[in-house]
This record gives structure tokens, sequence and C-alpha cells, in this order.
């Protein structure tokens, strides 16, 4: 009897190679393929490498939109796995390709959305291309495809890493990166081995959100120097362009600037004092290097802005559109510009208070019956909020809460009324009204009245 030798597989990994090495007895279908069978045997043997080639290091920024006016950020490359064996054998292993993360910033490959699709060729792997039959996933789980793969034949997939919204990207350094990997395993019967290949996958001047009170008005100074943005020559019309200029330091409104995010979605507009209708815009291009104009205020994405935080109290403003960073030059009179995300001085901003936004149209108007009777507030509508009403008994008492958590215009003191205003009795009370980061914004008063008798007698609120 003919004795039967044992498999053996020898794994050796060489500049993104493996070879798989595999003596084969007469009886499997997977004999000769190659002529260096022992003829005594009756058997073949077989070599079998694969290699994996393609995945290359990427980094994202600010401006690797999907698209215009997206906070989505997308990259998408080719990978290639490769059957390199040498052999007359018709039988085809199985290649199993795994693509995951091997390393570094867990919790960016967890947020980091991977897609993955098969294509003819990796010319077919472009920033337009539609996913045809994906397998989707992220880097942090891992994706993992699998077919046949002949001897001589190649198998390229397209691979897209998506950042879902910028701030799941942040970080305090601007930088965050993990490991990927793409793997690949080719069997047949009981005979298998991998190979990988590696690279990194990074973000660049990716910061945090900073939220900026939108009740103030503040010069926007370019870091560490004298020159603010401004509105040039003080105009009023749409178009006007926004300049770099000395700060002036005195009572021009030109150089007052508001920032507001209405929604809080994370994106707000820049609004100067000398033409409230107006807001710093950036035009319909993703071309780094165009001028900046103050316009019509209409809510589009060039119109808004994300304020991320570089440092303490150190901002760069992201346009929403392009994904572009506000530029400006120390030049006096040159426009402004938006260009990518750089961590450039031109694209550092710091804020100096100007002054405090007061609440307009503050009116006060009685509302209710009987104990329900009670006082309502309302003003113009304004997105300095959530607002606290605080009202004290005498000039020299510490002010106590009596409405917080106000938002839209108009505010109503409950009923029937409880405390402070009940244990203060009868009586006029001082009111004071903060905005989100405490500076007062306007002030009004409350009077506390009584109705009946004896223990039918109660407290209503009412305007003084």
């Amino acid at each position: 009897m003919m004795r039967r030798m044992a498999p053996r597989v020898r794994t050796g990994l060489i500049a993104g190679l493996v070879t798989f090495s595999v003596l084969a007895g007469a009886t499997a279908g997977y004999a000769y393929w190659s002529t260096a069978a022992t003829a005594n045997l009756g058997a073949g043997a077989a070599t079998l490498t694969a290699s994996v080639s393609g995945l290359s290091a990427t980094t994202v920024g600010n401006e690797s939109i999907a698209s215009a006016g997206s906070s989505t950020l997308v990259a998408t490359g080719a990978v290639t796995f490769a059957n390199t064996t040498n052999t007359t054998s018709t039988q085809s292993p199985t290649l199993q390709a795994t693509f995951g993360s091997s390393g570094g910033d867990a919790s960016l490959a967890a947020a980091a959305q991977l897609t993955v699709w098969s294509v003819a060729s990796a010319s077919s792997c472009t920033a337009a291309a539609v996913p045809a039959s994906p397998t989707t996933g992220t880097w942090g789980a891992g994706v993992t495809v699998s077919r046949t793969l002949a001897p001589g034949a190649s198998a390229v997939y397209c691979v897209r890493t998506t950042i879902p919204d910028r701030q799941s990207a942040a970080g305090s350094s601007g930088a965050r990166s993990f490991t990927t990997q793409a793997q690949a395993a080719l069997s047949i019967q009981n005979f298998s081995g991998s190979s990988a290949q590696t690279a990194s996958f990074g973000t660049r001047y990716l910061f945090p959100l900073q939220t900026i009170s939108s009740g103030v008005w503040s010069y926007v100074v370019r870091a560490g120097t004298g020159t603010c943005l401004d509105v040039n020559n003080a105009a009023t019309t749409s178009g006007t362009a926004a300049i770099g200029w000395p700060c002036k330091n005195n009572s021009d409104l030109n150089q007052d600037f508001r920032y507001t995010d209405a929604d809080a979605d994370g994106y707000g507009e820049i609004q100067p004092r000398n033409s409230t209708g107006l807001r710093l815009a950036a035009p319909a291009t993703l071309t780094a290097g165009s001028g900046l104009a103050f316009v019509t205020a209409d809510g589009s994405a060039g119109q808004q802005w994300q304020p991320q935080l570089v440092a303490g109290g150190t901002y760069q403003f992201v346009n929403r559109y392009s994904g572009l960073c506000l530029s400006l030059s120390t030049t006096d009179g040159q426009t402004a510009t938006e260009v990518a995300c750089s961590g450039g001085a031109d694209q550092k901003f710091t804020l100096t208070q100007r002054a405090v936004i007061q609440l307009s149209g503050l009116s006060c108007s009685n509302a209710g019956s009987g104990t329900d009777r009670t006082v309502q507030y309302s003003w113009t509508p304004d997105s300095g909020g959530p607002y606290t009403f605080n009202a004290r008994r005498t000039s020299t008492s510490a002010w106590t809460p009596l409405i917080t958590g106000v938002t839209g215009s108009s505010a109503t003191v409950p009923a029937p009324i409880g405390s402070p205003l009940t244990d203060w009795g009868t009586g006029t009370y001082e009111v004071q009204i903060l905005d989100s980061t405490g500076n007062q914004v306007g002030s009004t008063s409350v009077r506390v009245q009584t109705s009946g008798f004896l223990w039918w007698a109660y407290s209503y609120a009412t305007c003084s």
C-alpha cells in the first residue's frame, strides 16, 4: 500500500505576499499544479501566492465633503487582491477579503463608516462612483467579502470611508487616526493562509464645535494681531466686500459682529451691526481663495459657518457650503477669502466683546382670570436665549429665579403664583432678564396683589 503523505502548509509574508505550499495526494482534485511533483507518489505539488495592493494612507479634512453644503466627509479608494499562483490547475480557491482596523483610535474607527463593492477596474473607484451591491459596516467592526479567485486572476474592490459629520471625527488637537487593514485569505479544501496590507486613516484640522453666544456684538480679530474683520467702507448694500482692517476701538459699527445659530445645528451666521440684514457669505464654489462679501440674509449654506475651537478662546470658522476656512490677511483693505483649513495664522480668530445685545420691544401684559391671573412678558423675537428671569424683594436682596429656560419671544409667570412671590406678599418687585451667558439683556418688574378675604384670599401677579 502506498503511504499517504499528510498535507503541509507553509506561510510566509514578504512585501504583502503570502505563499501557500500544498502537497496533494493522488486522489485530490487539485493535484498537478506544478511539474515538481514526486513521481513515485503519483501526486502533484502546488504553490499558491496572493497579493494585496492599493490600500493607501488617507487623510480627510473639513473640505473633504461628499457634496457642496454637506457636513459628511468622504474618501474613496481601491484595493486589489490577486491570485498569482503559477499552475495549470483549473481549480479556483476561495478568496476571503476582510477590511478592518488593526489599531489606533478605536472610537474614530467605530465612527468611520465603510462601504465595499466589487468593480472591474480600480479606475471605477472615484468620488462620484455609485456603489453596486455594496457591503457596509464600519472600520471598527470590519467588513468581509468572499468569492472564488482563479490562479492568475485579480479582484478589485472600491473602498469608501464616510464620516457622517465633522464633529464625529473632531479632536482637540485637530488630528486623529487609526490603522486600516485589508487582509486576504485563500483557501482550498483544508488548506488556508493569509496576508495583509495596512495603511493609516487620519483627520486634519478637524476641531471641536464651540458654541458662541448670540447675545453680544464682538470684534472678530485675527489672533495675535490688530486686524479686524470689517465691512468695507461701512456700506449697507448687499455684495459689499468683507475685508481686514485695523481694529478701530471706537463707536463705528462696521467691525461689530454677532454670531447666531437659531436652530442650534452647529452652523450659524455672522451678522454685521451696521447693517443687520446682511450676512458674511462665501460664493457658491468649492474653489479655495474665493473672496467673501456681506450679502442679504437668505439662510443658504454659503452664509453658514461652524466655529471650531482651535485653542482656548481661538477659533477657525468653517463654511458649510465649501468646507473651507475663513482667512483674513493683515494687509489693510484686502478682501477676506476662504481656503483649505491648514492651521495657518490667517485662519485663527479671537472674539472681543463690544456690547451686550438687549431685548427689544420688551412689554408686559396681564393674562388669565381669577386664581389664574398672571403676567406675560413679550419682546421682539431673538435667538439669544435661553433666558432666565430673576426677581428680588429689595434693592439689597439676592436675585431669586422666577422663570427659567425661556426660549422664543415670550415668558409667563406661573399661575397661581408660588414661591418666592407668595412669600414676599403684596408689593412691586424688580425683575432682571439674563441671557445664556449671564449677561443682563433686559429689566422689568412684577406686582403681587391679593383678592378675596380671610381664608378665601389668594395672591396673583400683575403688571406694575
